[in-house]
């Protein structure tokens, strides 16, 4: 991981099952999943509009989200 990378966890906020709710449906909002296999398929709660991404490949598609919009990552 690199010293940027490091840096950008250092900005993470938890937020509220209700607080996302409320971002659901603005532009400049990704929300991404990163369930695994089992976890991802076994789930029948999926939020509407999320990318399912691999947590393992961050460094990869971090790169296609824009730096001025909000991500929202989860995994449960």
């Amino acid at each position: 991981m690199s010293a940027q990378s490091v840096h950008s966890f250092q900005k993470i906020q938890k937020i509220t099952i209700e607080e996302l709710a409320l971002l659901l449906d603005k532009p400049d909002v990704n929300i991404i999943d990163v369930r695994l296999g089992r976890d991802l398929k076994k789930s029948d709660q999926k939020i509407k509009g999320a990318v399912i991404e691999d947590p393992y490949e961050i460094e990869t598609w971090a790169k296609k989200y824009p730096k001025e919009n909000t991500i929202a990552i989860y995994c449960a």
